[in-house]
């Protein structure tokens, strides 16, 4: 599930260990990982009989949505070197 290499990317010290974020950043250690589900995701969705009712302007709205929503979840992610 989890892409595990050298490096932790979570700031995890900034959250408590029960914290909603720091659950997503457990199951998801990568941004690399949280870009690619996401637009598979958004790829699903739009190839979706849902996906035909939605306008130019709702679809352009969603790929916006992807895409600041990955800006910002990578804000929460930033390179620590790994002691273990």
């Amino acid at each position: 599930m989890a892409i595990m290499n050298n490096h932790h990317y979570a700031k995890t010290n900034h959250f408590s260990n029960n914290s909603p974020i720091h659950e997503f950043i457990s199951a998801f250690p990568s941004p690399e990982q949280v870009n690619k589900l996401s637009w598979e995701l958004l790829i699903a969705a739009m190839g979706s009989e849902h996906a035909d009712m939605w306008s130019k302007e709702e679809r352009a709205n969603m790929m916006l949505f992807v895409e600041l929503a990955q800006q910002a979840l990578h804000e929460i992610y930033e390179p620590v070197e790994d002691f273990v």
